[in-house]
C-alpha cells in the first residue's frame, strides 16, 4: 500500500494552508504526515514492521527530516533533496529563496538556515538510507545529496548513494523506464529484511547498479568510471 497526504503547505486547502510552511520548512509538515502513517496503521491491516519512505525534491527533504524525527521506517529513499540550506542557496538555479523562503540572505541569518537544513539533526538518523540525484540536477545539485550520504556514512549508518549522470531534476530523461521505480521500492523492502550488515551493504550496492542500469544505454553506461554509485 502507499499513502500520499497533503501536509500543509500543499495545495486543495487554500492560501492559508498553504503558507503555513512559510519561513518554517521542514517542520510540522512531519507531524502531518505522520498522522497520515497513524490513521492508516489504525485501520489495522498495515504490517508496522515493514513501513517505507520515500520522495523527491521537496518530497526528498521530508524523507530526510522524517528519519531524523523518528524510526518507525525500516528503510527511506530520499531522491534529489536539499540537505544544506546554506550551500543550496549559493549552488542552486534558484538562489532568490534568499528572498522568498528565509528572513534574508544566509550569512546575515545563519542560524535560521541552519536549523532547517538537514545537516543539523542527521546525527539522529538510523536508518537505511538510499540517496540518488542526477548530476545534471541544477535545481537541488547533486553535492546537497552528497553532504547526507557522506554524513551518514560518518555515522555508519547504511547508505548508498546514486548517482545518475545527465539527469535533470526529477530524474526524468527521455525516456524515463518505470523498471527504476519498481526496483527502488522492491529494493527498499528486500533492504529491510536483511538483518546481516555486510550483506545488507552488498545488496545496496548492487541495488543502485541496477537502478543506474535502468537509467542509461550500455554505451552511456562504458564511459563511466565505476563512480556513479557508492555504498
Amino acid at each position: 500500500m502507499v499513502l500520499y497526504t497533503n501536509p500543509r503547505g500543499s495545495t486543495s486547502y487554500g492560501e492559508e494552508f498553504a503558507n503555513l510552511i512559510h519561513h518554517a520548512y521542514p517542520g510540522d509538515d512531519y507531524s502531518d504526515l505522520n498522522s497520515g502513517v497513524d490513521a492508516v496503521i489504525a485501520k489495522g491491516y498495515i504490517d508496522t514492521n515493514n513501513l517505507f519512505v520515500t520522495g523527491g525534491s521537496g518530497g526528498g527533504v521530508l524523507t530526510c527530516w522524517t528519519i531524523e524525527h523518528t524510526d518507525r521506517f525500516r528503510a527511506a529513499a530520499a531522491l534529489y533533496p536539499v540537505i544544506n540550506w546554506y550551500s543550496f542557496a549559493l549552488t542552486s538555479d534558484i538562489p532568490f529563496i534568499t528572498k522568498y523562503w528565509f528572513p534574508g540572505l544566509p550569512w546575515d541569518n545563519t542560524d535560521s538556515y541552519m536549523q532547517r537544513s538537514l545537516t543539523n539533526l542527521v546525527a539522529k538518523v538510523k536508518t537505511p538510507t538510499l540517496v540518488m540525484t542526477g548530476e545534471a540536477d541544477y535545481r537541488t545539485p547533486i553535492s546537497e545529496a552528497e553532504q547526507f550520504y557522506e554524513a551518514l556514512k560518518l555515522l555508519n549508518v547504511d547508505t548508498v548513494l546514486v548517482r545518475v549522470p545527465e539527469e535533470p531534476h526529477g530524474n526524468r530523461p527521455p525516456p524515463q523506464p518505470p523498471h527504476r521505480q519498481n526496483a527502488l521500492y522492491c529494493g527498499l523492502v528486500r533492504t529491510a529484511q536483511i538483518k546481516d550488515v555486510a550483506k545488507r551493504r552488498v545488496f545496496m550496492l548492487s541495488l543502485c547498479s541496477s537502478l543506474y542500469s535502468y537509467s542509461h544505454s550500455a554505451q552511456a553506461r562504458n564511459r563511466t568510471n565505476g563512480r556513479k554509485y557508492h555504498a
